[in-house]
């Protein structure tokens, strides 16, 4: 079992003497982990209801040093929330697996401080100072730790770390150096605690153990289904089967009889939260229709989409609005626009079949 850390009851940064010359600086090659709970990449991830993606950082140097009791800055990823006892530090056995491919050879062999500096990342994040008690962290005594995270049910939003910005893992400028340039992820960066500059280090390899990045949604509401619509060009002959319209040449000379109509099925699958949903309808270059030739599929609805079609298609004129908007397709075609009062869901049965009746665009 993890053990815990101590919590840091002194009020002010320890700071090292800059005067003296002697003093050799290790370069900084700390990392942070950040995954979902399954191991699996975070970007995308929604999180909601509590859950937590988990977050695991080494502490590590490497280079000739003369350094003692550095001092380093968590950053708690926007959305989260953590305590100094939510701090655990990880087993040689925990570490090495964690950051795999020999990423990690610990734990450290002296002692260690925690500290809550407060919500002063650039956008509000909970900060927090690690303190070590012995040498600077080298390979072979590094410090590994995870924090157990807790989901601030207000927080809404995408966000997005890169290694190039402001660090989840970085150490007191004091220190170490950087590790590479700010061209590459490194360089330093300076966080403002309650008026306080602290300039930290940064390596350029410090998200997931490389040059990576990160980004996720927090509290999503908002459910978006898939649209599954489709259209067909023809029409029914006497016996209910679709004839299609396709590879006819139109003339001014062919009867409107036998113009065929565009049928729509408006539909969608998964689940949703979106109101009154709307669609756009384009209208076939060389045809036209209005308003007014616009009707609900009556009969035979699924014989229009290949035998595909849910739901009784029987709705008002208060379910569904249409309009007009013009000749403004890619090629000059128009274009109408039509609104639900409902989802047309697959699993709702509620699919919606319409029907543009068309007549040949005298002005082509």
């Amino acid at each position: 079992m993890n053990s815990q850390l101590p919590v840091a009851l002194g009020a002010n940064f320890v700071t090292l003497a800059t005067t003296n010359d002697a003093i050799i600086k290790p370069t900084f090659s700390g990392t942070v982990m950040i995954k979902n709970a399954d191991g699996s990449n975070v970007n995308g991830t929604d999180f909601k209801d509590g859950a937590v993606p988990t977050y695991m950082f080494r502490l590590s140097t490497y280079g000739d040093s003369n350094v003692t009791n550095p001092q380093f800055i968590i950053m708690i990823p926007k959305g989260f929330t953590a305590t100094t006892a939510d701090f655990s530090t990880l087993t040689n056995t925990q570490g090495t697996d964690i950051f795999s491919d020999g990423g990690f050879a610990g734990p450290y062999n002296g002692t260690s401080t925690i500290k809550e500096l407060g919500n002063y990342g650039p956008n509000g994040e909970q900060l927090f100072m690690i303190t070590l008690t012995g040498a600077t962290p080298t390979w072979g005594n590094n410090f590994g730790a995870q924090v157990k995270l807790t989901l601030d049910a207000n927080a809404k939003g995408v966000v997005s770390y890169n290694v190039y910005g402001t660090p989840l893992v970085s150490e007191v400028s004091n220190y170490a150096i950087a590790n590479g340039t700010s061209s590459y992820g490194g360089g330093s960066y300076t966080f403002n605690v309650n008026g306080q500059a602290i300039e930290v280090v940064k390596n350029s390899t410090g998200i997931n153990n490389q040059q990576g990045s990160i980004n996720y949604i927090l509290n999503n509401t908002v459910e978006l289904p898939q649209f599954t619509g489709t259209a067909s060009f023809g029409n029914l002959n006497s016996s209910g089967a679709f004839v299609s319209g396709n590879s006819i040449n139109y003339t001014s000379n062919t009867p409107q009889s036998q113009i065929p109509a565009l049928s729509v099925r408006l539909s969608t699958v998964g689940d949703s939260t979106i109101n009154n949903p709307q669609f756009i309808v384009m209208i076939p270059k060389g045809f036209t229709s209005s308003v007014n030739d616009f009707s609900l599929i009556d009969k035979d609805v699924g014989n229009y989409f290949g035998g595909v079609f849910n739901g009784s298609n029987i709705y008002s004129t208060n379910d569904y609005s249409i309009v007009d908007l013009g000749k403004n397709g890619p090629n000059g075609e128009q274009l109408f626009k039509i609104q639900l009062n409902f989802n047309p869901g697959w699993d709702a049965a509620k699919n919606f079949g319409g029907q543009f009746k068309l007549t040949l665009d005298p002005i082509k």
